[in-house]
């Protein structure tokens, strides 16, 4: 009774401070003291509802744009007519709003059966003791589906799994192939040497006033969620995060200062002058209009290019350090899964969701809810939908480029498989998501991601002009309170 009360007093706790920081940093100023509540029960056993009534399963996800939602509703349809004894319904809810609205939710009683979430963003969640082990689910689908192993790395806790793998994203460079070829290069360049003498060719100042016209790189670089995984996506091709495997905050070492050293140097030298104000959109336009000859990005945005005609579009891995080798080499790949909530408890619930979660793994269902999401942004997370890409397989309904050719070995065909083949996890053998090298071995990582303690350390380097090593000493510092202040420490 003790540990549920503390576990009661965590939940409002955060559900307060979320509402009042806009879901920013909310365990980190918490003062409660607990440790993370541990469900060691098994999943329900199945059963049916002998009734006949519908068995209503509603799903929050957080994807708005409104192709996303439509891809999402298509498979939720067909799911539907499939399974008339339940009833899906989706709800389309604001990243920034998901956590302060799930935790406020379970307090009226009227959480969702389903909720998406991402590597970094779940633990707060499991802590307050809101998610249901998803084991069975999880091995059924890996048998007919095969699960890119490290997708579940960061999902897998306690010795059991909380989230479904739905898809795969990896930051890449978006770039011009016809920069590429004004520059004389045959192939994008491969490593941070190579790369930082292309961004400097690239970098064009023609009337020579000391304003370029056109800049090297663009990077999300404001306060911003992509920033910080931006620089972690460097570091990760130096196989570093932010903690070692004990769960011990490890930030500050000589992977984490050169990666600072790197960035800031590429901010300072071959970016725009507002970079570090440079929110995700900004970035977008700035590649669009040609005042940044590429950008390290999520995604290459194919849907607005296709819009205006421009097939001018290439993406490559991250340049890896000069000293590892291509075999070495690892990517951040951040996750997007499915949790099972407790408002799925009842065995007959449970079971709608379990069907529901498989069939939206089944390969043309779950190229709809990556490929025709997104193209180029969202990849599968299983080996059976990133066949089909490599098959050539297409839903041209659910496909949300204008004007794209589906001839076979058509140059958009190429375009889009070369894209997808950066973008997927699937092919990175090595990788892991924000702050889970490991695993969730520290279940702050979603704090310390909300608190942008690595954007804000990017902006003492380049804004205030502090030394690299005192500002990842700092960030080590801060990350090492916020770890100490979830973590009951």
């Amino acid at each position: 009774m003790k540990k549920l009360k503390q576990v009661l007093a965590l939940t409002l706790s955060l559900i307060m401070l979320l509402t009042a920081c806009g879901g920013g940093n909310a365990a980190s100023e918490n003062n409660e003291t607990q440790q993370p509540q541990k469900e060691t029960a098994e999943a329900p056993a199945t059963s049916s509802d002998s009734t006949g009534e519908k068995t209503k399963i509603t799903i929050w996800h957080h994807e708005l744009v409104s192709y996303r939602i439509d891809a999402w509703q298509y498979v939720i349809d067909k799911f539907n007519a499939a399974n008339p004894d339940v009833e899906v319904v989706q709800e389309a809810i604001l990243w920034a709003d998901a956590m302060p609205k799930l935790l406020s939710s379970s307090q009226a009683n009227v959480m969702p059966e389903i909720n998406q979430a991402a590597d970094a963003q779940w633990s707060t969640t499991y802590v307050t003791g809101l998610l249901l082990p998803v084991d069975d689910v999880v091995e059924e689908i890996d048998a007919k589906e095969h699960f890119y192993p490290d997708s579940l790395k960061s999902y897998t806790l306690d010795g059991h799994t909380w989230g479904v793998p739905i898809s795969s994203v990896t930051i890449q460079i978006t770039y011009r192939p016809s920069i590429l070829k004004e520059l004389g290069y045959e192939k994008f360049p491969e490593t941070w040497s190579e790369f930082e003498e292309f961004l400097e060719k690239a970098t064009l100042d023609e009337d020579g006033d000391g304003v370029p016209e056109r800049y090297g790189i663009g990077l999300p670089a404001s306060r911003c969620t992509e920033h910080n995984d931006n620089f972690l996506a460097w570091l990760a091709t130096m196989d570093n995060g932010i903690f070692d495997e004990q769960g011990n905050v490890a930030f500050n070492n000589e992977d984490t200062i050169r990666t600072a050293e790197f960035l800031g140097g590429l901010m300072k030298k071959y970016s725009p002058p507002n970079i570090l104000s440079m929110d995700a959109g900004e970035m977008l336009m700035n590649f669009t209009a040609g005042k940044v000859a590429c950008m390290a990005f999520l995604f290459p945005d194919l849907v607005s290019a296709f819009k205006e005609g421009d097939r001018d579009i290439a993406t490559a891995p991250l340049p890896r350090p000069d000293d590892v080798p291509e075999e070495d080499y690892r990517a951040l790949v951040t996750t997007h899964a499915l949790n099972i909530t407790k408002a799925a408890e009842d065995p007959v619930k449970y079971e709608a969701c379990k069907r529901f979660i498989q069939f939206c793994l089944e390969p043309e269902n779950i190229w709809v809810l990556t490929c025709g999401q997104e193209p180029g942004f969202f990849s599968p997370p299983t080996e059976t939908g990133y066949d089909l890409i490599e098959q050539g397989w297409f839903n041209q309904e659910m496909f949300p480029l204008e004007g794209f050719d589906f001839s076979e070995g058509s140059s958009d065909i190429k375009m889009f498989q070369d894209i997808e083949s950066n973008v997927a996890g699937i092919n990175f053998e090595n990788g892991f998501g924000p702050g889970n090298r490991f695993g969730p071995v520290n279940l702050a990582a979603t704090e310390i991601n909300g608190a942008f303690v690595i954007a804000d350390m990017m902006h003492k380097i380049v804004g205030e002009d502090m030394p690299v090593e005192e500002a990842v000493a700092w960030a080590q510092s801060r990350m090492e309170e916020i770890s100490d202040e979830v973590n009951g420490n």
